[in-house]
């Protein structure tokens, strides 16, 4: 304990820095295709999980069940399972779950005040098909 910060793990005892907020912001903007990939998987069950969990049709009754029982796994037997995702991605798994659960019990308390998850477009490479052109020029 300092003179100057007699207490400074009480002050800081309930912030929480997320990896993202200290990880460099070059390596963030070059993730690879991979890890592109399995964001992508997360953020189509949250959708999932959003979007179906107050439908009443059974198709979309089933696709949310499908979400929940995806988000409640602590399998980690394959590649694709919520805690390897969650481990590759440097996210912690009960966390996540945690916010989902609060988003539902807010979502049922005042359905019109709670927005549901936007995807984002990560900044990738993207393939286009073009015909060549004379001399093997691209066409415009």
């Amino acid at each position: 304990m300092s003179l100057f910060a007699p207490d400074v793990e009480a002050l800081l005892e309930n912030e929480a820095l997320l990896p993202i907020q200290y990880a460099d912001p070059a390596k963030r903007r070059a993730r690879s295709p991979e890890h592109r990939l399995l964001l992508a998987v997360l953020e189509d069950a949250v959708r999932c999980w959003q979007t179906y969990e107050s439908s009443s049709g059974a198709e979309k009754r089933r696709l949310f069940r499908e979400a929940a029982e995806w988000f409640d796994s602590d399998a980690d037997d394959s590649l694709f399972t919520f805690v390897d995702i969650c481990q590759l991605l440097g996210l912690e798994p009960d966390h996540i779950r945690f916010g989902l659960r609060r988003w539902s019990e807010r979502s049922l308390a005042a359905p019109e005040s709670v927005a549901p998850l936007r995807p984002r477009r990560v900044a990738g490479g993207r393939h286009t098909v073009r015909s060549k052109g004379p001399k093997g020029r691209a066409a415009a």
